[in-house]
């Protein structure tokens, strides 16, 4: 299937540039000449359909799990492609009225935005586009997260079976992964791991040495196998953490339990065990946003976002600079 889709992909790119295609093989697809909400409805139940398949077999074991899997089927079956659509499709896309149009281009185009097509919260999605081709539409599938290739697999295979005009997106990397031609990246614990961030094909997260030989985690045999037998990568020497003077005002709500300076997190470490309190900090494309939550009877709270990026230092020592003042002198609550 991945391999007629990469030969399809091709051919839609020759035929966009203009070259002639003499013979086309067997297993070409013809773009469809029109897309709407109808159509893209029923190629969505197919891929939603196979995303819940795989997951009652990953899950089966569970008894509850194979219940909830019969309450949705049942639920389903009453439904047709547009009821269907609207009830499962939790992204974020135009609204459908009772006066939509079902069978319009147009009405379809100011439907499809965002994530329109994402099946639960997976990041697995199903477009449809006419950028590929020299006219006509094809349904795209692609597969978001490294973790996914086995349930994605499935998903664009149902796609493929139910004659769908299919692209794949990362088709030739995904391949790689199924014959075992892909490198292999071992990370620690990682949780959104784009499969179109990195040149490997997989992503293996090597379990925290502390949960080795426990549950299903590795061993710490087969664990020591796998770092012996990896390519490491040269560590990059960062200066994250820096040590705080005594004298500082940081150290104000723990002066009693602290003998010898403390770096930031290890202040950090103290006040959140003390006051159940939490620090974290996000960098985006035009801003920085950091926080301390607190969960303690007091709920102190602190966000900051700001336009300038300041160093992961900079940034903890202000806000706990703010949060040691607040805990001090609390700031009375405003008049309503």
């Amino acid at each position: 299937m991945l391999k007629e889709c990469i030969a399809n992909e091709e051919i839609y790119s020759r035929l966009k540039a203009g070259e002639k295609v003499d013979q086309l093989p067997p297993f070409y697809r013809e773009p469809l000449p029109h897309m709407s909400i109808r159509i893209y409805a029923k190629y969505f139940r197919v891929a939603y359909g196979a995303y819940k398949e795989h997951f009652r077999h990953l899950y089966g074991r569970s008894r509850r799990e194979r219940e909830k899997y019969a309450e949705w089927l049942e639920e389903a079956a009453v439904l047709n492609d547009i009821e269907f659509y609207r009830r499962f499709q939790l992204g974020r896309h135009g609204e459908i009225t009772d006066d939509t149009d079902l069978d319009s281009e147009q009405a379809f185009r100011d439907m499809a935005f965002d994530h329109y097509g994402e099946l639960g919260l997976s990041r697995n999605d199903v477009h449809a586009t006419d950028y590929y081709t020299p006219s006509g539409w094809l349904i795209t599938f692609n597969i978001s997260y490294s973790a996914w290739v086995d349930a994605g697999c499935e998903i664009a295979l149902a796609l493929y079976e139910a004659g769908a005009p299919l692209t794949v997106h990362n088709a030739r990397k995904i391949l790689d992964i199924l014959e075992g031609k892909d490198y292999v990246k071992l990370t620690p614990h990682t949780f959104h791991d784009y499969l179109n961030h990195h040149d490997e094909g997989s992503v293996f997260d090597l379990p925290y040495e502390c949960y080795l030989d426990k549950d299903d985690e590795l061993t710490r045999a087969q664990y020591d196998e796998i770092v012996s037998l990896a390519e490491w990568d040269e560590e990059d020497q960062l200066a994250l953490d820096t040590t705080v003077p005594l004298s500082d005002s940081l150290y104000d709500l723990i002066r009693e339990e602290v003998t010898e300076p403390l770096t930031l997190c290890g202040i950090l470490k103290r006040l959140e065990d003390k006051y159940d309190m939490v620090l974290g900090i996000s960098a985006y494309s035009d801003h920085q946003y950091s926080y301390i939550f607190e969960h303690s009877p007091d709920k102190i709270r602190i966000e900051e976002n700001e336009k300038e990026f300041n160093t992961v230092n900079e940034t903890m020592y202000y806000l706990l600079t703010r949060y040691v003042k607040e805990k001090k002198c609390p700031t009375p609550p405003s008049e309503g």
